[in-house]
């Protein structure tokens, strides 16, 4: 991930990703969680309210919405 220069605009986007087998809700949230998020059990909270998840169980083939930050208005 990139480290973004504080005096850029940042822009917060959402991208859908499949689960494939073996991950976990933990390891995408270290893989996607932004500067924004003090510790990684906070964004694995965002991830299920984001995904309207009652747990932490996530299936191969499902798909997620997670959050990103970019300094490109797209």
């Amino acid at each position: 991930m990139r480290k973004i220069n504080p005096e850029e605009t940042v822009y917060k986007y959402y991208t859908s990703i499949r689960i494939e087998y073996g991950d976990t809700l933990w390891d995408i949230a270290k893989e996607t969680m932004t500067d924004e998020y003090n510790s990684t059990a906070e964004y694995v909270e965002v991830l299920k309210k984001m995904n309207s998840l009652d747990s932490d169980d996530i299936q191969a083939g499902q798909y997620l919405i997670v959050a990103y930050n970019d300094t490109e208005f797209k």
